[in-house]
């Protein structure tokens, strides 16, 4: 099994009231810290960081361009 792990480091333009990079403060570290246990454990792991963006396909679409090929190989194996 492996795991994609992406992150970003905030969006500068609030969004309903919340300032995304609030949010990110958070969930980043989070993400580098299992990403930092999976590496000791020895389960393989991807683990991007983009350093601007929000949720949007701007910020999306490298991480399903990174992830997809690897996803589809998998199903492909298993049928």
């Amino acid at each position: 099994m492996q795991v994609n792990l992406y992150t970003g480091l905030g969006d500068l333009n609030p969004v309903n009231g919340f300032n995304l990079d609030y949010n990110e403060d958070v969930v980043a570290p989070q993400t580098l810290y299992f990403a930092q246990q999976l590496q000791a454990a020895g389960i393989p792991r991807t683990y991007r960081v983009y350093p601007e963006g929000g949720h949007n396909m701007k910020t999306w679409g490298p991480a399903l361009d990174d992830a997809l090929p690897r996803v589809v190989g998998h199903l492909t194996k298993a049928g």
